[in-house]
């Protein structure tokens, strides 16, 4: 019986997965794997809270945008 792996990325605050990882379509293990066809993402240097993408351990944020997400907590 073969059994298939993912991996993924999300976040409550945005909806349940923003990138996935398919272990047997993509040899992409050990990563969070492309975005959902539903989501635009991006990385974006915010110097304010250290994330400096020139450093010696790269950072960044990381934006998202698409339909699929939320738009807020409830209340």
């Amino acid at each position: 019986m073969q059994r298939n792996l993912s991996e993924g990325y999300g976040l409550i605050e945005s909806c349940g997965g923003c990138f996935t990882s398919l272990g047997n379509v993509y040899p992409m293990i050990g990563t969070v794997g492309a975005p959902l066809t539903t989501i635009e993402a991006w990385l974006e240097m915010v110097p304010e809270l250290g994330y400096d993408a020139l450093s010696s351990v790269p950072c960044r944020e990381i934006f998202l945008r698409g339909k699929t997400l939320f738009s807020g907590y409830h209340k």
